[in-house]
């Protein structure tokens, strides 16, 4: 997978904690209700949005406000299991996962996939992964993702459309929770409710200027974090009880996506309210008239 907003006083004062574990600093995620500085939260969002189970970030607006941690180029040494990539030879070996899905660079104009179909990654193996990362209090994944559609021909600006479905499952393949990732906020998965993820935000200020953040600058760099507050998988860590992931990509045209499971950020707990239409669009995946006829909440 390819793998902080202005000032460092505003930054302390929304509360970023960095804490040692035992591969190095953790970054605690900013608390997704917090107002992004000098905008009209009501019409434009807070630092995170919401999708349905999920609670989403745009790296790049994080860096720009001056939150640490989140300029970083993805790849090896990040302390992350690669999900989804197409790049070549791909590995979880050294995490003891499966091996990512894989998709080719280019022409594939959409993607779908379940990482840990037929039972192949525990619940144990993530949490002793994020314990072993991030340390014994963070039981939540947090996955990290990377646009790669700078020149893509089936939206403006490099956007795409995506949705995900994280399950657990016992031995026999029943569910017993799942977390939806996609635009309408009933926490059940709706796979025709796509997410529309733009390369280029540009967030009004009530000053008359803007934020202008570039989500899909290529290969090699963090583009937005997302993680879902509920998903605490400690009550199934004993037993007989699997993890899977399913993603799904749309409106590709330009090079792969990827997709990563970290050990480099923890969930900071708050979780913001849904509300209007307009609400979902400053974080993660853009404004949300950018896809105003999908958004039916």
């Amino acid at each position: 997978m390819k793998c902080t907003i202005k000032q460092t006083v505003v930054a302390a004062a929304l509360g970023v904690i960095c804490w040692s574990a035992p591969a190095g600093a953790v970054i605690i995620m900013p608390d997704p209700s917090t107002p992004i500085p000098g905008v009209d939260s009501s019409l434009y969002g807070t630092l995170g949005s919401t999708y349905d189970d999920f609670v989403a970030f745009s790296a790049h607006l994080n860096t720009l406000l001056g939150y640490p941690g989140f300029d970083v180029t993805t790849g090896t040494g990040l302390l992350a299991v690669k999900v989804y990539t197409g790049a070549t030879g791909a590995s979880n070996a050294a995490y003891g996962f499966v091996d990512p899905l894989h998709a080719p660079g280019g022409g594939i104009t959409s993607f779908s996939g379940v990482w840990g179909s037929g039972n192949t990654i525990t619940v144990k193996q993530v949490i002793d992964f994020l314990h072993s990362y991030a340390g014994p209090q963070v039981n939540i994944p947090v996955f990290m993702f990377d646009m790669n559609q700078i020149n893509n021909a089936n939206h403006n600006y490099g956007a795409i459309d995506i949705l995900g479905n994280v399950r657990v499952v016992d031995a026999a393949g029943a569910e017993q929770a799942h977390w939806s990732f996609d635009m309408i906020n009933n926490s059940v998965f709706d796979p025709t409710a796509w997410v529309t993820a733009p390369g280029t935000l540009v967030i009004p200020k009530i000053d008359g200027t803007s934020y202008t953040v570039d989500n899909n600058i290529g290969s090699g760099q963090l583009d937005y974090v997302a993680y879902a507050p509920t998903m605490d998988l400690t009550q199934w860590y004993n037993g007989n009880y699997f993890f899977q992931a399913d993603f799904r990509l749309n409106g590709l045209s330009d090079g792969f996506e990827e997709l990563y499971l970290t050990g480099m950020y923890a969930p900071n707990n708050p979780v913001p309210e849904p509300s209007t239409m307009l609400l979902l669009g400053a974080g993660l995946f853009g404004l949300a008239f950018y896809n105003r006829r999908r958004c039916k909440l």
